[in-house]
Order: structure tokens, then C-alpha cells, then sequence
């Protein structure tokens, strides 16, 4: 570097040429940084789409909750960070609509995440379609996704349909079989030795639409329940009971064990109870141990 307080020819073209070095350096340095620090990632425009599943119940009818099945899906190879946007037309409809996640829980602000090429279900939940809606009367759900630079519209059009039948529901509760070990000794009752496991499957009938409350009890001082599959609620849809006999069925085993020691056991009792509108259905199934 020259001294510039005591300059000679030439040391005045070789200070420049220096600085505009220097110049350069400190361009591509912010360059450096620039890309060591981009901004956030965007969505190829076409890479959402919406999908519509289906509606509980269906057909939707008047003076009644619905939900509509959705499903968005991403073909981008970044995760698509979105915001789902639901609305009903005719907008004098559109008051309480909500978006839930797969769960069924609110999702407030709509954001959601889908994963690189994958899909993300979700609902959009109409508090009530106006009681007095007539039969035949269109509607429509819109959905609005958004995210990243790429957006979706999607409208699905529906019809509101006749009211489902009133009046209380039907249910009913059977044993359908048992597996040996587990000897099924009749319509409502089984027999099992000691320190062993059975199961037994039975159905549930349901005639109209809507959510069933499930629960079941296991009495007896020697007999266990090691497992079951029946959730605490079932839904069923109209279409369900649109057809056939008029009644959706759900089938559920259970596994119990006969803790008795040897053949000194006493005998227990499995009760399986179905319910909707004040209406309840319940199985007793008689368990007995060997010898009884």
C-alpha cells in the first residue's frame, strides 16, 4: 500500500486499482451473505389441489349439523406450510362454519403443514343447515387454500335432501360368536377354563343416522378384560341406513381371561350398551367357568 502523504508517479493509479480491489471484496462479500441467507421457499403455482370425501350425515338434511370430508394434497418436494380458508354459500348460511383437522378439533387460524407429496385431511363443519330449508334447495362449500405462492379454489355443490325419519332409533346388541378357547354355551352366554384367554366378537344395529354413544362393563372377581376395539361412540351416516334392511352395522371383539385357580372360580358377567336419543340397547353376556 503506498503511502498517500508522499505520493510518487504511479502511486496514484496503484491506490485506486487497490480500492476498487477492496471495492469488490466487500460486493461479494453481502453476495456471500445474500446466499447463505435466502428467503423462504415457494410453491410451484398448481402444486395444491382439493379433494372432496364425502358429508356426516349423507345426504345432509334440514335443522341438522353437517360436516363436510376434505382432503388437500401437495405434489411440491418442500413442505407446504398453507392456510384453509372454508366458507358456505348462500352466505346467510355461512355463520359458526368451521375448519377441523383430522381429530375433529378447531383449528382457529387454519394453517396447517403437509409434508413433501403427501395429503392432509380435514373437515369444514356447518353448525346447522336452517330448519325450514326445503328439500331439493342447492348449496355449496368453498374451500380457499393458500401458501407459499401457490393457491387452490375449490367449490363442491350439494343438495339438501329429505328430513331423516323422527322418531326414537332402533338398536341392538348380539353376540355373533366366540373363539375357542372360549365355548359359547348360548345366545348370551359363554364358558371359559381357568387361566385362560377367549374372545368373542358381537354387532351392533343401528337404524337411523347419527352419533351412537358406546360403552362396556366387566363384573367378576376372577375374570379380566386383556383387550377390546369398540371406541366410545360410532357414527353412522344416512347412506348407511338408506339400503338393505335399513339398519348400519359395527362389529367388535373383546379378549377376557378366567383368572380362576384350577376350577374354584365364580362366574362374572360382560355388558356391552349401545345409546342415542334416550334410547338404550345392551348385551349381558353370562361369563361362566368351567363346570357351571
Amino acid at each position: 500500500m503506498p503511502n498517500l502523504t508522499r505520493l510518487e508517479p504511479g502511486d496514484l493509479i496503484r491506490a485506486e486499482f487497490i480500492n476498487a480491489i477492496l471495492a469488490d471484496v466487500d460486493n461479494l462479500a453481502s453476495r456471500v451473505a445474500a446466499l447463505e441467507t435466502p428467503g423462504e421457499a415457494t410453491l410451484p403455482e398448481g402444486s395444491l389441489a382439493v379433494q372432496y370425501l364425502g358429508s356426516e350425515p349423507s345426504p345432509v338434511t334440514a335443522g341438522h349439523q353437517a360436516l363436510f370430508h376434505f382432503s388437500v394434497g401437495s405434489i411440491a418436494q418442500i413442505p407446504a406450510e398453507i392456510t384453509i380458508t372454508p366458507r358456505i354459500s348462500p352466505e346467510a348460511w355461512d355463520v359458526g362454519t368451521a375448519l377441523l383437522d383430522a381429530d375433529r378439533t378447531s383449528i382457529p387460524d387454519g394453517k396447517v403443514t403437509i409434508a413433501p407429496g403427501g395429503q392432509r385431511p380435514f373437515f369444514v363443519r356447518l353448525p346447522q343447515i336452517p330448519a325450514e330449508t326445503p328439500a331439493g334447495t342447492p348449496f355449496a362449500v368453498l374451500v380457499n387454500v393458500i401458501g407459499r405462492g401457490a393457491s387452490a379454489v375449490f367449490s363442491q355443490s350439494l343438495t339438501v335432501a329429505e328430513s331423516a325419519p323422527t322418531g326414537p332409533p332402533t338398536i341392538q346388541v348380539e353376540l355373533l360368536n366366540a373363539v375357542p378357547p372360549l365355548e359359547r354355551t348360548g345366545p348370551s352366554s359363554v364358558r371359559l377354563l381357568p387361566g385362560a384367554q377367549g374372545v368373542f366378537t358381537f354387532e351392533i344395529r343401528m337404524n337411523q343416522a347419527g352419533t351412537y354413544n358406546l360403552a362396556q362393563t366387566l363384573v367378576g372377581e376372577n375374570w379380566l378384560m386383556l383387550g377390546s376395539d369398540m371406541p366410545p361412540s360410532a357414527t353412522v351416516l344416512q347412506g348407511e341406513v338408506s339400503a338393505g334392511d335399513g339398519f348400519a352395522r359395527r362389529q367388535y371383539s373383546m379378549q377376557i381371561q378366567n383368572q380362576a385357580f384350577w376350577f374354584f372360580g365364580s362366574p362374572g358377567m360382560v355388558t356391552i350398551m349401545a345409546a342415542r336419543s334416550g334410547v338404550t340397547a345392551a348385551l349381558e353376556l353370562q361369563l361362566q367357568p368351567w363346570g357351571w
